[in-house]
């Protein structure tokens, strides 16, 4: 149901895509941001999230919503030893939701300190990624786009967009995981 309603009136925000070899515009997003591990959540910056670091992260349309929580992180959850393995420092979720909404839905999920969920409720960091859509016409307001990326010392590496936030295909751990497998 929420792909059907939502994906015909999905429009994109930003100007451009991110693309590959890109440095993550840590600027433009240093405000807002909440990343909770193991039930609380503490300010952050995009800079602390990726400097020095490889980082699997993924976005999705909102916490609490059937796909993202039946399937998306639960999927990350479950692979992140496997990531691990592969020189994976951190996975991380980023839902266009506030920290206390974030919060209850990390515990509900069991993310732990498994898959670190930002909270971008303001999303700055989602439209620094190039991933906010304008969803308003079904009531969601502005959103984010469904998709993940592997970011190694804040520089895009991979990236795997949805064509649109209903669907979901190539954003999901099985999908990332051998994409980094096979590079």
């Amino acid at each position: 149901m929420f792909a059907r309603a939502a994906a015909p009136a999905a429009r994109a925000v930003g100007r451009r895509f991110i693309s590959v070899g890109d440095a993550v515009p840590v600027a433009s997003a240093t405000q807002g941001l909440f990343v909770v591990r193991d039930g609380a959540a503490s300010e952050t910056t995009a800079e602390e999230l990726f400097k020095g670091r490889n980082v699997v992260v993924f976005g999705l349309p909102g916490a609490f919503t059937p796909v993202c929580s039946a399937s998306h992180l639960p999927g990350y959850i479950a692979d992140r030893e496997k990531f691990a393995a592969h020189g994976i420092d951190d996975v991380l979720c980023i839902t266009p939701n506030d920290k206390f909404v974030a919060t209850a839905w990390a515990k509900d999920q069991g993310a732990g300190d498994k898959v670190g969920v930002v909270a971008d409720g303001n999303l700055v960091l989602t439209k620094a990624l190039d991933q906010a859509f304008d969803m308003k016409d079904v009531g969601f307001g502005e959103r984010s786009n469904r998709y993940a990326m592997v970011i190694r010392d804040g520089k895009v590496d991979q990236i795997f967009a949805e064509p649109n936030p209903g669907t979901f295909e190539v954003s999901d751990s099985a999908s990332v995981l051998s994409a980094i497998e096979r590079k």
